[in-house]
């Protein structure tokens, strides 16, 4: 899903509201964050000038038409389903973090390393597992996977052959 410039709002500014603001940036979306209170890390964010902020109470105008995305990481269930239906009426994605439920998209966990983009999702059943397996899989990705993306993105354009004997090296070569 390209991110780029598009404008994301998080409602609620703890802990779990820092680490999805951490894992959207990277994609370099406009990032506002609204919240009554604030934690220090959404705050130096704010200061680095990386996402917007506003110290408010949440109300239904926040939410305007030209918005992509929005991510509810608060406490309250029933805040939770008012935003999911604000969202729905006006066709934009939702992610209530602990509530499967009044979502339209799930925010799964994500390996990101220059190029490579992967997403690992259990549907909502088992986030700690999804959890497990990106630390596991982390710690088994090839150290130099950024060259072989280079690299196959040059040759893909002129020598697709040349391309899968490069892919199955690297691989080979990975495994030892």
């Amino acid at each position: 899903m390209d991110l780029k410039d598009k404008n994301v709002v998080i409602i609620g500014a703890g802990d779990i509201a820092y680490r999805k603001v951490e894992v959207l940036l990277p994609f370099h979306p406009k990032i506002t964050v609204i919240a009554k209170k604030v934690n220090e890390k959404i705050k130096e964010l704010f200061f680095s000038k990386k996402i917007d902020l506003k110290i408010k109470q949440f109300d239904e105008n926040d939410i305007q038409q030209d918005h992509f995305l929005v991510v509810v990481a608060v406490d309250d269930l029933e805040l939770q389903k008012r935003i999911s239906q604000i969202c729905s009426k006006k066709n934009i994605l939702v992610n209530s973090v602990d509530s499967k439920e009044y979502c339209s998209f799930i925010f799964g966990s994500i390996i990101h390393d220059g190029d490579l983009v992967i997403g690992i999702n259990t549907s909502s059943k088992a986030p700690a597992v999804s959890k497990a397996l990106k630390a596991y899989l982390m710690q088994r990705l090839p150290k130099n996977i950024e060259n072989l993306i280079e690299k196959v993105s040059k040759l893909r354009k002129i020598d697709t052959k040349n391309m899968q004997i490069e892919i199955k090296k690297f691989f080979n070569d990975a495994k030892n």
